[in-house]
């Protein structure tokens, strides 16, 4: 005898299984403390910043009603970083790693040498290019994801050792 349900399918049964096929894997985001830990990390040292700021700059990483589209999201990331900067110093390097770690765990490459993305994001900060200019510039799609069990510190890490030249001249500029 053939298994009956008891459960009668209802119209919002049917809309939650139509939209949970369109869910797309939730992106990598970081925290406020991820942002303080990058800022020390490229300075060396601990910095006051105001707290107000930076959690506008950190929330700037959502997409709101379009989570889920990484160049967007890390370009208002990139361009609230730079205008609102939350630190006393070292802005320019903390939104540079901050957009490569997240641009990194969400499948996507740096494609320009340290020369030029160093020059694009200074060209950002100086409102000479938009960023979301600079991040399709700087970044294009890959099948490399995040390995299960790395951290975004580790991940960070990695990238200030891989980019230390780039780290090297937004610092001659970096406040």
């Amino acid at each position: 005898m053939p298994e009956v349900s008891s459960h009668v399918k209802t119209e919002q049964d049917h809309e939650y299984e139509y939209n949970s096929q369109q869910l797309k894997p939730m992106l990598h985001y970081l925290s406020v403390h991820d942002f303080v830990w990058i800022n020390s990390t490229v300075l060396g040292r601990t910095v006051p910043f105001d707290y107000e700021r930076l959690e506008a700059s950190m929330a700037a990483q959502y997409g709101y009603l379009q989570s889920g589209d990484a160049p967007v999201q890390v370009a208002n990331l990139l361009d609230t970083m730079l205008s609102a900067r939350p630190f006393k110093s070292g802005n320019l390097r903390t939104a540079f790693i901050a957009t490569l770690v997240f641009m990194t765990a969400n499948k996507y490459t740096l494609q320009v040498p340290d020369v030029e993305v160093a020059d694009l994001v200074m060209k950002t900060a100086a409102g000479e290019i938009a960023a979301a200019a600079a991040i399709s510039t700087m970044f294009k799609p890959s099948d490399l994801a995040l390995r299960e069990g790395v951290s975004l510190r580790t991940l960070v890490t990695h990238i200030c050792n891989e980019h230390t030249e780039a780290l090297r001249l937004l610092a001659e500029v970096d406040e």
